[in-house]
């Protein structure tokens, strides 16, 4: 035999029960003789319908179908109808119980997508201080930068001056003297690189300095260094061998180089 000729020969549950929505074009077969024991039926193999109550006939008291309709409309005694109240109400309550359960279930994901939320926006927001930070540490290195390009350039006039003057007064010692000029010049650049090297170091140190004070809440002060030429203060005893060295021409305290005048 077929699947399909023993699915013919199995009831519809559904026209069993009350209405099939496939009606005839279901594959199983459909009963249409009304069991007179109902639901109270106990034979295992009962080749008849044995519908429900219908709910609009029982609790409206109306039902647009009236006769027609594939439902129970067989009047029940009152202890059939109170089972019947009760397991509406007992299938009300668990579906209310499942939508409770929904809620808090998507209160909670909603918590979670807030507080997700808000640490993005802090991690943002920390991103945005350090990026000022590094743009203002950028603004400082550039300005040094030109000033340094600055003193090269006179530097590098000083030395054409110079050599002007050797021409005039020194004929024969042009050569020579190009030639000491030259490495006067390489020096000179040296120690201009060390100057940018130590303004860089400074600054880091500096910013490390500052950020240090910071994290201990400005719990302990700090020595103050000052230029014994001028009324110049610094917080480190680099910065102010960077001002002795930049504005006095002097040896730096702790080095071990001098600035040359022409």
């Amino acid at each position: 035999m077929s699947v399909q000729a023993q699915a013919s020969e199995k009831s519809c549950r559904f026209q069993n029960k009350g209405y099939c929505k496939y009606e005839e074009k279901c594959r199983f077969r459909h009963p249409h003789i009304v069991c007179q024991d109902g639901q109270q039926c106990s034979q295992k193999q009962c080749f008849k319908r044995h519908p429900i109550p219908c709910k609009f006939y029982f609790l409206k008291k109306n039902c647009k179908f009236e006769e027609k309709c594939m439902f129970s409309h067989k009047d029940l005694n009152e202890k059939e109808a109170l089972k019947q109240l009760k397991e509406e109400i007992e299938a009300i309550k668990q579906k209310n119980k499942e939508l409770e359960n929904n809620i808090t279930n998507l209160k909670l994901k909603n918590k979670e997508l807030e507080d997700s939320n808000n640490k993005l926006k802090k991690n943002v927001n920390d991103k945005e201080m350090d990026l000022a930070k590094c743009k203002q540490l950028q603004t400082k290195s550039a300005q040094k930068l030109d000033e340094v390009q600055e003193i090269n350039d006179v530097l590098i006039e000083d030395i054409r001056a110079l050599n002007d003057r050797l021409q005039v007064f020194v004929p024969g010692a042009i050569e020579k003297e190009n030639t000491k000029l030259t490495e006067t010049l390489g020096v000179l650049r040296a120690v201009i690189d060390i100057y940018k090297q130590a303004e860089i170091d400074a600054e880091v140190e500096e910013s490390e300095e500052e950020k240090d004070m910071d994290d201990a809440d400005n719990s302990r002060t700090q020595d103050v260094f000052t230029c014994e030429t001028c009324e110049y203060r610094s917080e480190t005893q680099r910065g102010l061998n960077v001002h002795i060295g930049k504005k006095h021409n002097k040896k730096y305290p702790g080095g071990n180089f001098n600035l040359i005048s022409l």
